[in-house]
């Protein structure tokens, strides 16, 4: 659990401008190092090598009070955010605490000039110890899949549920790359607790995962709704889906909470979209032409998923769709409004994803409160969270 972080108790612009613009200039003339995470970008020992060299000569620099300029898409990064100050300085206002608010900072700062310049809050020596103890805790059986050329492969994995504390759950095993266990179960990447805040799926919830790739989401989530809860998992890779089902078979008391749906969400349903290979296993939908693969998907929305399956309402919507997620949310509208959900939404695969996904959820529902947390030392998994400002208590 986090500290909070001491800020003004009502931030303004001039607060954001401040922070964001001292810290550019700090960062520009600082030097990084062991700041890059094998994990998400491993390399063999030549790549290493290398690696370690370029750091060492950019620390050289960096006592010389030299700087390199950093990657062309870090600065059209940095020329977005100087051209769109207003609606970032919205977000950062509206932001419920200032651990949430150093964090928009610190992402701001980090893509704005990259890893060679700047290292994100979570490099820490535990963030380095919780990474070297998924192998040496939890690794079950070596390269019992594959998890695409940029990932490598996936092992198996078991991990500790949160339901033996409430007697109906056990160990979780699955086939997962260590990422997966990284940051899903060890970090809880979409669960936020900072001071006395816990805002994190619960006992009972509906949950929707949107995103559920290998099906690490849906497992964790599962466990913590508990046997009175259910989710709906959206996935639709084929190859993902194979690894997704396999997992659910492997813990069947946990399979039973889950339903897959083999969709992608967006704001109108039953369209159909191409999709093509992301970024290791994420997958990518586009209205229009483009998708070399030349795959096909529904859509669905998640308004129409609550029709369709009689469901009374959603208590908790998480959104990792590879850029969809503004799409997503317009297709829950009616759900939003309605049911007041608590939300983790990824806010990282587009530049503007730190505006209008804030702008949206305040637009719909105005009376929750949002927070921002990032747990990786790279610059994915930033997730958007917001709750109702009054919440009645339920167990978690």
């Amino acid at each position: 659990m986090k500290p909070s972080t001491e800020f003004p108790s009502t931030p303004s612009a001039a607060d954001f401008r401040q922070r964001l613009v001292g810290g550019l200039i700090d960062g520009a003339f600082q030097t990084a190092v062991h700041n890059t995470d094998p994990l998400r970008f491993p390399a063999g020992p030549f790549k290493r090598l290398r690696r370690e060299l370029r750091q060492r000569w950019r620390a050289g620099l960096g006592r010389l009070g030299l700087a390199r300029r950093g990657k062309v898409g870090e600065s059209q990064y940095l020329q977005y955010v100087l051209a769109n100050l207003d609606g970032f300085e919205r977000t950062f206002t509206r932001l419920g605490d200032g651990a949430s608010r150093e964090t928009m900072l610190a992402v701001l700062r980090f893509r704005a000039l990259g890893a060679k310049h700047v290292k994100l809050p979570a490099n820490t020596p535990g963030y380095w110890k919780t990474v070297e103890s998924v192998d040496r805790e939890h690794l079950v059986e070596r390269d019992t899949g594959s998890a695409g050329d940029l990932l490598g492969g996936l092992n198996r994995y078991r991990v500790d549920g949160s339901g033996r504390a409430h007697g109906d759950g056990g160990a979780i095993e699955a086939d997962l790359h260590p990422l997966n266990v990284l940051n899903t179960f060890l970090f809880e990447h979409y669960a936020y607790r900072v001071g006395t805040k816990q805002i994190c799926a619960r006992r009972g919830d509906v949950v929707v995962d949107g995103g559920g790739c290998w099906g690490d989401t849906a497992l964790y989530f599962a466990d913590r709704v508990g046997p009175t809860g259910r989710v709906f998992v959206f996935e639709f890779e084929p190859s993902n889906l194979e690894v997704l089902r396999a997992n659910l078979e492997r813990n069947p008391t946990l399979a039973e909470r889950v339903t897959v749906v083999e969709r992608a969400l967006w704001d109108e349903s039953d369209l159909e979209l191409s999709f093509g290979a992301g970024d290791g296993a994420a997958t990518r939908v586009s209205a229009g032409e483009g998708a070399s693969s030349g795959a096909t998907v529904l859509t669905l929305t998640i308004d129409d998923l609550v029709e369709r399956e009689g469901l009374a309402g959603v208590d908790w919507i998480k959104l990792d769709v590879e850029g969809a997620e503004l799409a997503a949310l317009r297709g829950a509208r009616q759900t939003l409004a309605r049911s007041q959900p608590r939300l983790a939404i990824s806010a990282y695969h587009k530049p503007e994803d730190l505006v209008t996904l804030p702008d949206f959820v305040a637009q719909v529902m105005p009376d929750h409160e949002q927070f921002l947390d990032h747990i990786t030392i790279h610059a994915e998994e930033t997730v958007l969270f917001a709750r109702p400002r009054v919440e009645h208590s339920r167990e978690i």
